[in-house]
């Protein structure tokens, strides 16, 4: 506590002591080009050559002239350069509009971040807006402060930052969620800017900052006059029910009460009411009994409940009891009814013989006499035993004559494909073509349609080409089989595609469901078939489910098997198997984080666009910081470049984190 003082009055000595002037420049004091270009009191002249700004000469026109020593670096080695050995450890050399000059001065160039200002040269950092030549550290406006300290009882140091401005902070910050983003003890402010937040949720004087209070711990609520705790006691009156009192905090602490607001949640016992009366603080059930809540357990239960299956409804483990009501289950002697002797808690079969027993071993020997019968059982139907000839496995050929049908066949010997014959027995199946006798003519092996063909008396296949010549019509093919149309000759089946499709009132869908269109005649909708006017990918599809448009531009085409095979942003939809494709500016490629649209700018709509997304880092444009499209979450902390993305965490990914001035830490 005594050293929280000592830093907090250290810091307010730092503070008091800044120094500020408000006076009109003239254009020697201007640093930066775009300054000196911009001063509309007086004329101003950038040099080029010299990095300054002058009063306006408009007789001459500055020349650039780049000294030859530096003209000899590279990018890489120009801001190193030093012009001799004990010159120091600066630079004379800077990189300036791509090629390596004489430095001048830091200041002449605007640039937010120290990595740029040390591109340039390595003299200078950033003071947020232009590059400033390094110093001391008593020489800088901008204030950073540090401290490193051990927590009392862990051996671990963590790192303490920022101490700024509160007022200082920007006006376009509306929210109290802007404000304590930047600091966490900052709050909105009417018109705009941050101001120091309350210690406490009533010193918050604005609904704005009713949200936390100074330290983050506890949680603020607007009551329609003024800030409190959001703390269950505090809910209003208007919140009648315990999911409207789990809602109003958070972490489900509250429930409902008498005549309405909310107390915290404790035990079963405590709840008056029964719209209270649902879970306790360690969330288990309660239940109301009509003038009183208590827990929700066996003992508990009413007596209507006289069945194991709702004791089990009421509460898991339970079992009905003598009387009605419910008990918990355990050995088969926790049971002391019939009804309720089925099973012991460890899944044990119980018995009953005037208590419950678990089952002893006549009850078990009675169960495996019982599983020998229907093991008998099932044995007799895959054999054949009598007294003279004993036992022999069953087959086709040695049933009964008496069997006369298939039906009789296929319970003699199940599965094994068996038909009857001519005189009685059966045979084994096997083709349409084998089978000698009308009443056998249903199916082959494979379980295909057979049908008798009286005028040749043989069996044969039901198939289009089979069908009798006499079917002279659509309807007659079709009651012969489902598949088939007439022929062109009007004597007998062919099978029903689009060509065979003879009028336009069967041109609907050939036999394996494939989309039929009538043009004079019938053919299979195509993709290529579409018309020309045809000039978007929705349009072909609703055209056919399996089109896009062509890379022409008109008309439509089947889905190519790969994205690649598409050429225009305006087909590069799907392919054929109905996965996205995306559009990165020249090609069309699988759908991925680079092919989002570039007026996507924030992480949830990037995962909206591709689940594995995130935004692209910032880049200035114009001078403004702006978002573009999406990229695929980056590996490492450095690379991620906004705060959005610094802090998701994933499986294989380093965990980051954000600071106000120290952009990522590991």
């Amino acid at each position: 506590m005594n050293i929280n003082v000592l830093i907090l009055t250290l810091l307010v000595a730092l503070v008091t002591s800044q120094q500020y002037s408000i006076s009109q420049c003239d254009c020697s004091q201007l640093l930066s080009k775009e300054d000196c270009q911009k001063n509309d009191t007086i004329k101003c002249q950038w040099d080029s050559t010299k990095k300054t700004c002058k009063i306006q000469d408009t007789t001459t026109n500055p020349v650039i002239n780049y000294a030859k020593y530096c003209d000899n670096f590279k990018e890489m080695e120009c801001p190193k350069q030093k012009p001799c050995s004990n010159c120091g450890s600066y630079s004379a050399c800077a990189w300036v509009e791509g090629q390596c000059t004489f430095f001048t001065d830091c200041t002449v160039f605007n640039k937010p971040t120290d990595s740029d200002c040390q591109a340039i040269s390595n003299k200078c950092i950033t003071d947020g807006t232009h590059c400033v030549e390094i110093d001391t550290c008593d020489k800088y406006k901008k204030t950073i402060i540090l401290y490193n300290f051990m927590l009392l009882g862990y051996q671990k140091q963590i790192i303490v930052l920022m101490l700024i401005l509160v007022d200082k902070l920007p006006i376009k910050f509306q929210t109290d969620k802007e404000c304590r983003h930047e600091i966490q003890s900052c709050t909105a402010k009417s018109g705009g800017g941050c101001i120091d937040s309350g210690i406490n949720c009533t010193d918050q004087s604005l609904e704005i900052q009713c949200f936390w209070d100074q330290s983050m711990k506890m949680e603020c609520y607007w009551n329609g006059t003024q800030c409190k705790d959001r703390i269950c006691d505090n809910a209003p009156t208007t919140l009648n029910s315990d999911d409207a009192c789990k809602l109003f905090k958070t972490d489900g602490s509250c429930t409902t009460k008498l005549n309405g607001g909310c107390i915290t949640r404790t035990t079963c016992q405590a709840a008056t009411i029964s719209a209270a009366c649902i879970k306790n603080s360690t969330n288990e059930d309660c239940y109301w009994t009509g003038t009183a809540c208590v827990d929700k357990i066996c003992s508990n239960a009413p007596t209507t409940l006289t069945t194991n299956s709702v004791c089990a409804a009421f509460s898991k483990g339970c079992i009905t009891k003598q009387g009605g009501g419910c008990v918990l289950n355990g050995d088969c002697s926790a049971a002391n009814i019939s009804t309720a002797c089925v099973k012991s808690i460890n899944n044990f079969d119980c018995i009953w013989d005037s208590t419950c027993k678990e089952k002893n071993m006549w009850q078990m020997l009675q169960s495996l006499i019982l599983l020998m019968i229907n093991v008998l059982s099932y044995l007799s139907t895959l054999y054949l035993c009598n007294q003279e000839e004993g036992c022999q496995k069953r087959t086709c050929d040695n049933a009964p004559i008496t069997l006369n049908t298939n039906d009789a066949c296929e319970t003699y010997l199940p599965a094994n494909k068996c038909i009857t014959k001519n005189g009685g027995g059966c045979t084994i199946n096997t083709t349409c073509s084998l089978i000698s006798i009308e009443v056998a003519c249903i199916k082959n092996s494979l379980g295909q349609p057979c049908f008798w063909h009286a005028a040749s008396g043989s069996c044969k296949d039901r198939i289009c080409a089979n069908a009798p010549s006499s079917n002279n019509s659509h309807e007659l093919c079709q009651q012969f089989l489902n598949t088939c149309t007439v022929n062109s000759t009007n004597t007998g089946c062919v099978e029903k595609t689009c060509e065979n499709s003879l009028t336009l009132s069967i041109c609907d869908k050939d036999l394996n469901n494939n989309i039929c269109i009538w043009k004079a005649r019938c053919y299979m909708k195509q993709c290529a078939m579409a018309s020309n006017s045809i000039t978007s990918h929705s349009e072909c599809q609703t055209y056919y489910s399996s089109c896009t448009l062509s890379n022409t531009g008109k008309g439509c085409v089947t889905l190519p098997l790969k994205c690649e095979a598409i050429t225009i942003e305006a087909a590069c939809k799907i392919k054929a198997n109905k996965q996205s494709c995306g559009w990165t500016g020249s090609q069309c490629i699988d759908k991925a984080c680079n092919t989002a649209p570039k007026t996507i700018q924030t992480t949830s709509d990037c995962q909206a666009y591709l689940s594995s997304c995130v935004a692209n880092n910032p880049i200035t444009i114009n001078g403004t910081s702006t978002i573009q499209g999406c990229q695929d979450l980056p590996k490492t902390c450095d690379s991620r470049k906004s705060s959005e993305n610094c802090n998701i965490t994933r499986a294989a990914f380093p965990t980051c984190f954000w600071g106000f001035f120290i952009k990522q830490m590991r």
